[in-house]
């Protein structure tokens, strides 16, 4: 099972070099704990939860401004449907908790859900002897590792 949130995180842009750290309303100050957080959900259900942050867009995007807003693309991932809706109540909860204190705005809106479908062996057998022939030639395949085909 998978679910693709858009996190959206809205401070206030202002120059970086006149504005003293304590009166920045900055966005990545609530983003980098969330990032952070969205990992370790997945890691505490291991070992089939997953978590990945695969896209951010920041605008205005300057070196030297602070940004008004953080876009960030959030791929939650298990098999397990009850420990799914547990990692996203878990994230809705996190993105709410370090936003507020920081005087962010934050949003967290569901882009795509992805339900299992059974694969059938028929499929399944020729990627596995692929897998198989490659451990077989090179030892090793990232993580994979064939003990039978």
């Amino acid at each position: 099972r998978l679910l693709a949130w858009t996190s959206r995180l809205e401070g206030a842009a202002c120059h970086a070099g006149p504005t003293p750290m304590a009166d920045r309303r900055d966005p990545w100050r609530a983003a980098t704990p969330i990032i952070e957080g969205a990992f370790a959900l997945a890691l505490a259900r291991a070992p089939w939860g997953r978590a990945t942050v695969g896209d951010i867009k920041i605008f205005p995007g300057a070196r030297n401004t602070v940004p008004e807003r953080l876009v960030i693309a959030v791929d939650l991932r298990h098999p397990d449907a009850r420990s799914l809706e547990a990692m996203v109540a878990e994230l809705r909860a996190l993105v709410a908790a370090e936003a507020a204190p920081r005087g962010i705005g934050s949003i967290l809106i569901l882009q795509s859900p992805v339900l299992p479908v059974p694969a059938s062996l028929l499929l399944c057998f020729p990627c596995t002897s692929a897998l198989a022939r490659m451990v077989s030639r090179y030892g090793t395949f990232g993580a994979f590792k064939i003990t039978s085909v």
